[in-house]
């Protein structure tokens, strides 16, 4: 059988190739376009014969892709195959970029003709583009960033990823009846960060509790929707997915477009739910970091402890049984000073025990922060005749063991100033989570006072150097016969 040959066979076969085919001079004049360049760039065939191929090439790239044709023929027309991922957009006629990998071939004889194969590279730059951000995510992991981080670049790569404009991550709270907001990325930012969402009939405590992914054109008509977060981060197509690690779930990771936006379709979700495992691992590994450290402060507290009770606390004691033998054949009024000297080394015996823990003296012995913290609030009332109130979240506290020693001294500096200022009649304690930090609020309805004036005689300047050391800060807020709170913030 004959092989077909002539000018209308191979018109034939370039014109069927998947690929866009242009066939350009030196000057980048071009002489040939296929159909499917055709229907790639907009352009009808016979435009696209009137045209340089820089005329396809958008403007702010235009002058460089100038030189590198330039560059191209003085190399001598190189084979330059397809798949080397230069980010080469196309301009088409209605005023589009797209992704675009090329092929170029010189013709051969003495024609200065080059033949490019142009393919459209959309779905191969948005594979990269996962890709990079996984990695990104991945590495943030691996340096070891705190989670809160982690969690903000997961939600701000899979909006973008998905050309959505928001996107945020949802912790579940301990007791797991609710939803706290702890990462956010897009428009909207500050008021749902440390948005509370209930559980129970909600879309995302659905989710959550179900493990299960979650779509819908409209969140507004949704009855389970949690209308205030609706309602200000403005969602239409939403869809929410479990951040799920076997049987238990962390919360959820959730993703909106403006309401009339496009719906969002499987691939978007499989973008999501790439994401929302990354967000798993990041709050599995900063949970592990910490049982690590708390370990690491363990052991190192057990250690100081066997050289302190080996070698200054035993040497204390020796001290104190040789002032109680002296005593036995003292005066009286000698006796009474031995006396007390003993009860200040059993003091600094005990205060030393209690240094091992990282704590400070006395309170933290045997105890839990929390125990600790209600244990000052008892004294207060105790001692000063306030009604006070405590609201402490046990579970916060247990996390804050490494500082709390820190977090006793702010509570017991503001504690006394409470007593020995204010005039108050009541006051409240407050422990809780807001997204990434640890609110200590201390709160009273004393007459207040002025921060200029009294700042130094406060304590303040103690309090804020204090809270700045474990990475915190203080606020003020006082005013004459209005009482005076102070929050103190500090990250988990």
């Amino acid at each position: 059988m004959a092989v077909p040959s002539g000018p209308a066979f191979y018109e034939a076969l370039i014109a069927a190739l998947p690929d866009g085919v242009l066939i350009a001079d030196r000057r980048g004049a071009i002489v040939y376009a296929n159909r499917q360049l055709a229907q790639l760039s907009g352009y009808a065939s016979e435009e696209l014969l009137g045209m340089t191929v820089d005329d396809l090439v958008p403007a702010a790239f235009a002058p460089r892709h100038h030189r590198n044709r330039a560059a191209y023929y003085r190399t001598g027309r190189p084979v330059r195959p397809m798949g080397t991922h230069l980010q080469i957009r196309l301009a088409t006629k209605d005023g589009r970029e797209i992704p675009v990998d090329i092929a170029l071939s010189p013709m051969s004889g003495d024609s200065e003709l080059v033949v490019a194969a142009v393919r459209e590279a959309s779905e191969r730059v948005r594979v990269q583009e996962r890709l990079t951000a996984i990695a990104q995510v991945a590495d943030a992991i691996l340096r070891g960033a705190e989670a809160g981080g982690v969690l903000e670049l997961i939600a701000g790569q899979a909006r973008r990823l998905v050309s959505a404009q928001l996107a945020l991550v949802a912790e579940a709270q301990d007791g797991r009846d609710e939803l706290l907001v702890t990462a956010v990325d897009g428009e909207s930012r500050e008021p749902l960060l440390g948005e509370r969402i209930p559980v129970r009939n909600s879309l995302k405590g659905a989710v959550m509790t179900s493990g299960e992914p979650w779509m819908t054109v409209d969140a507004a008509r949704e009855s389970r929707a949690h209308l205030p977060l609706i309602d200000r981060a403005g969602f239409g197509p939403l869809m929410i997915v479990p951040l799920a690690a076997g049987e238990h779930s962390h919360g959820v990771l959730s993703i909106g477009r403006h309401t009339g936006g496009p719906p969002f379709g499987p691939q978007d979700l499989a973008v999501a739910s790439a994401f929302a495992s990354q967000a798993v691992v990041a709050l599995e590994f900063g949970r592990a970091r910490d049982e690590l450290q708390r370990l690491a402060i363990l052991g190192d507290r057990e250690r100081i402890g066997r050289e302190l009770h080996d070698g200054v606390i035993q040497s204390l004691f020796a001290v104190g049984m040789n002032l109680q033998a002296v005593a036995i054949s003292a005066s009286p009024e000698l006796q009474a000073r031995l006396e007390r000297a003993v009860t200040e080394i059993d003091a600094a015996i005990r205060d030393l025990r209690n240094y091992i823990f990282g704590l400070r003296p006395g309170l933290l012995a045997d105890r839990q922060l929390s125990q600790v913290m209600a244990t000052l609030a008892d004294q207060l009332e105790s001692e000063s005749g306030l009604a006070v109130a405590v609201d402490l979240d046990p579970n916060l506290a247990a996390v804050l063991t490494p500082r709390a020693g820190d977090v006793v001294q702010l509570l017991r500096e503001a504690l006394s100033n409470v007593a020995r200022h204010s005039g108050a009649e009541t006051c409240r304690i407050t422990l809780r989570r807001e997204a990434n930090k640890a609110v200590l609020v201390v709160d009273d309805d004393g007459h207040g006072f002025n921060p200029a004036s009294v700042e130094a005689g406060q304590g303040l300047d103690n309090m804020r150097a204090r809270a700045a050391a474990i990475g915190g800060s203080l606020e003020v807020e006082t005013a004459a016969e209005r009482g005076t709170t102070l929050t103190f913030r500090f990250p988990v």
